[in-house]
């Protein structure tokens, strides 16, 4: 065997190989195409059915399960927002009733409302006739009042508790 013999023998591996590779891309350049061919067919046919879907439930022909749920949400939805406002309106009522209970109670304990009245005329006659009766008046002790009545000293007290 000869060098040429050798050199032709690399050049036909070389051209073997060649062919090879140009067989496996071509091959793969088809299969791609054909993938990619076949995946926009697949896209297209999707979107009809999508569409035909669409169109019937658009003209209200079609009561599939999507419309359906779609409509036991909303009726859910509703269903809620009445028991809020029932809840609210249940609130408020009591909040009402609360506030009307504690202005009443507070018209009624208020003393500051009511108006001072003195003793009557014959009333007073008889307390000067009692304290010029008696012998001396003891003096004011700390402890009851220092001659101060009893509303008064509930004003005091009230007003030191803030």
């Amino acid at each position: 065997m000869s060098v040429w013999d050798g050199v032709h023998a690399f050049f036909l591996f070389l051209l073997a190989g060649s062919v090879l590779l140009g067989v496996y891309a071509v091959r793969g350049v088809r299969t791609s195409v054909t993938w990619a061919t076949e995946g926009l067919a697949r896209i297209g046919e999707i979107q009809r059915e999508a569409l035909s879907q669409l169109a019937k439930i658009a003209a209200g022909g079609d009561s599939n399960a999507l419309s359906t749920r779609i409509s036991e949400l909303e009726t859910g939805l509703q269903g809620q927002r009445m028991l809020v406002a029932d809840a609210v309106d249940r609130v408020t009522a009591l909040a009402n009733r609360v506030a009307a209970r504690q202005r009443r109670a507070s018209a009624e304990l208020d003393p500051d409302d009511e108006p001072e009245t003195g003793p009557t005329p014959e009333q007073a006659a008889a307390l000067r006739q009692l304290l010029r009766d008696a012998p001396s008046a003891p003096a004011a002790e700390p402890g009851n009042g220092g001659g101060t009545s009893l509303k008064e000293r509930a004003k005091l007290h009230r007003a030191q508790r803030g």
